[in-house]
């Protein structure tokens, strides 16, 4: 049967749109050629559901959807079999679309390669964690095609928290560190010394400089661009 004969009217009011018996809450199957290819919801027939998805695949606002897009290449459109998994009456969509997520967890266990690109009540820390490495690449990529851009928000992330992460803490060790060097610090065998008996080690004090500064490696200092220069000038460098 052709999808376009029948069609009822799709112009309905809002507020009659918006109303969904969960009553009548089931999870279906999309198939294209006996392969399986999606797992949805919903609350109208089947037959319904797959018109939907057949008006959806032609708005403009959707054409980023990765099974609009798969759709778009199928010809003819009555290739999609659509068939119920189950009848699962609730009483609201996250309890429709929780259970749509574990159907869609337990085919994809089982090597499924689906089209759904959202699951449906995951969070947004879950999806980060579940996609980290991809969102990695596309920031490095992205940093490349753009590097301008990246300097310059690189610049004004830098400028709101140089505050925070340059802050001087005192250590319950006896060390001292910048709060960016804060992991760093929790390696060193001062610090791990008094995690493990509690014992704080009395550091050595620095040679102060006159070209403004207490070294504890001095003879290194004396080395550095910043002395070299104050002997150069001979005045004190701030």
């Amino acid at each position: 049967m052709n999808i376009l004969e029948n069609l009822p009217n799709m112009k309905k009011n809002k507020k009659e749109r918006k109303k969904k018996d969960y009553g009548k809450g089931k999870i279906y199957l999309l198939f294209h050629n006996k392969k399986l290819i999606y797992v949805g919801s919903t609350t109208t027939t089947l037959y319904t559901r797959k018109k939907h998805h057949y008006f959806d695949m032609k708005k403009e606002n959707k054409k980023n959807i990765v099974l609009y897009q798969y759709l778009k290449t199928v010809q003819n459109f009555d290739e999609i079999i659509i068939e119920l998994y189950e009848d699962y009456p609730c009483t609201s969509e996250f309890e429709l679309t929780k259970r749509e997520d574990e159907v869609f967890l337990e085919h994809k266990e089982k090597g499924y390669e689906l089209l759904n690109m959202v699951r449906p009540n995951r969070k947004k820390s879950e999806y980060d964690k579940d996609n980290r490495e991809k969102q990695n690449e596309y920031n490095r990529e992205q940093r490349k095609l753009k590097p301008e851009q990246y300097r310059e928000y690189d610049k004004k992330k830098y400028e709101k928290v140089k505050d925070i992460i340059n802050e001087h803490i005192n250590c319950g060790c006896g060390g001292k560190y910048i709060k960016r060097q804060q992991l760093r610090h929790e390696k060193t065998q001062i610090h791990i010394h008094w995690l493990e008996t509690g014992e704080v080690t009395i550091r050595k004090e620095g040679t102060e400089c006159p070209c403004g500064g207490t070294y504890l490696r001095y003879n290194r200092h004396i080395k550095t661009k910043r002395h070299q220069e104050y002997e150069k000038n001979k005045e004190q460098i701030i």
